[in-house]
């Protein structure tokens, strides 16, 4: 088996992907304060503090067909190892994580072509914690870079994006009550599609914001907010305080699909990694190609040779709650309709 190596780091790329993670205990961090402010009242901008985390991150990428690549460590905290990975499925839909948009746009179509419809159309909520460009304005979103405030926010651990360095943000209206929308470009697919996005509310401990509320929806017609119909259960979702999936099949007749902002009292409803597309497995990656005709149906985790999770994901990610401190390995194999998963020892 052919090996590639990155700095004392193994991937093994021809049938599946390895990383290390070295899981040691945190450096504690004080807790800092996160208000919102309206734009009128000019608050000074306060630095944070959170945990030191300690971790190694590698990109190293395969080649071979079929395989998962790319593999990497996102994060330590704790006892807890968050690992992503690239699925070797060609994309058939769009994926958009924003990396490529413009720090701090309002409504920011990127290359995919989202559009926005700002309903509420009031100034929205700055923050005590941080300054930039386009903070109070009128919006339904905005691009979030927390590496870019003044100061930066990037060492807070309830304001990093899911992946990468950007995220959409939309701020709490300064009545408390959010109507907002960004919309899919028009769609033209032959079988009915999945519609997901990461999604969370910025809480800390100790504050009082309501949970954010989302609803999903799509539309036959047109993009007006009276043309769509929603497909979650209940008036709205309401989102927690941690990156959570949110995730709907969509009938294939769909033109268009959704995310509608509905917060009352909330202060930052948090999204990224949106997609919409036929694949199984949700992409990682922004590239627009058809899908494979033998497609990813999941993927296994093993550490130390043996799989962590209880059933194929259906995810490019994965979080694991190790028993201990130690170095640990990590192999991440894809399977489709036509193999069964594999299990190689990694050396």
């Amino acid at each position: 088996m052919k090996h590639y190596k990155y700095s004392a780091i193994l991937l093994a790329a021809m049938t599946c992907g390895a990383v290390w993670a070295s899981v040691d205990a945190l450096t504690d961090g004080k807790k800092g304060e996160g208000e919102k402010v309206k734009p009128s009242e000019n608050f000074v901008a306060q630095s944070r503090k959170a945990p030191v985390v300690r971790y190694t991150k590698m990109k190293v990428e395969g080649n071979a067909e079929g395989v998962p690549y790319g593999l990497q460590l996102m994060g330590v905290s704790d006892k807890t190892v968050k690992l992503s990975w690239i699925s070797p499925e060609k994309t058939d839909g769009y994926f958009d994580d924003f990396e490529n948009h413009q720090d701090f746009a309002i409504n920011s179509a990127g290359n995919v072509g989202w559009s926005y419809i700002d309903a509420d159309n009031n100034n929205t909520y700055t923050w005590q914690a941080c300054a930039f460009p386009t903070q109070g304005q009128k919006m339904a979103f905005v691009v979030m870079n927390p590496w870019e405030t003044s100061p930066a926010v990037n060492e807070n651990p309830n304001f990093q994006p899911y992946s990468g360095k950007k995220m959409l943000v939309d701020f709490s209206s300064i009545d408390d009550k959010n109507n907002d929308y960004i919309i899919s470009p028009e769609l033209n697919f032959d079988q009915d599609f999945q519609f997901s996005f990461m999604a969370r509310s910025y809480k800390i401990e100790g504050d009082n914001f309501a949970a954010e509320r989302v609803r999903v929806g799509y539309s036959t017609t047109g993009k007006r907010p009276s043309d769509f119909k929603y497909v979650n259960e209940g008036p709205y979702v309401e989102l927690p305080a941690a990156w959570t999936l949110v995730k709907y099949t969509i009938p294939k007749e769909a033109k268009y699909v959704t995310i509608n902002c509905v917060s009352e009292g909330g202060f930052m409803m948090m999204l990224d990694d949106i997609f919409v597309g036929t694949n199984k497995i949700r992409p990682t990656r922004s590239k627009k190609k058809l899908a494979a005709a033998n497609p990813v149906v999941g993927f296994n985790v093993y550490r130390e040779g043996k799989k962590v999770n209880e059933t194929p994901m259906d995810s490019a990610r994965f979080t694991d709650n190790v028993p201990d401190y130690a170095d640990y390995a990590y192999t991440a194999v894809a399977y489709t309709h036509l193999t069964l998963p594999t299990n190689r020892e990694v050396t």
